[in-house]
């Protein structure tokens, strides 16, 4: 009985550490970088690094102020344009291939073209997501 009881233990510890690990490294906080904000390997959705650039780059980059030229040279081309905002995604959640539910930046210009907020809209019929 002892014989099962330590392998079922040692999976469990490094399971747990294996898990631990995981959720730091999601909870990290990577300087801004545009080079890697507009880098995008993936064709189904936003560069991972993204969500873990969202602080530095809201907190330590002032977004506001900006002309579009100056947003684009920033954050790169954005991924959705209307006539007031500039959509940037962030993450998106997938229900086998049809997306379900994301978070988008969404910074908004007046009508002087210059930008006057910003902010991280979630979307999809789930607004409880755990990325």
């Amino acid at each position: 009985m002892m014989q099962i009881v330590k392998p079922i233990s040692v999976i469990f510890a490094i399971v747990l550490v294996a898990f631990i690990v995981y959720k730091t490294l999601i909870e990290v906080n990577t300087p801004f970088s545009t080079k890697s904000w507009s880098s995008n390997y993936d064709p189904a959705g936003p560069p991972q690094c993204r969500r873990q650039m969202l602080k530095d780059l809201t907190k330590n980059h002032n977004l506001v102020g900006l002309k579009p030229k100056d947003v684009i040279a920033l954050l790169g081309a954005p991924d959705g344009v209307d006539s007031v905002a500039y959509n940037y995604q962030i993450t998106i959640k997938y229900e086998g291939v049809d997306p379900v539910g994301g978070e988008d930046l969404c910074i908004y210009f007046n009508k002087d073209t210059i930008t006057t907020a910003f902010k991280v809209v979630d979307w999809g019929k789930n607004k409880n997501w755990v990325y």
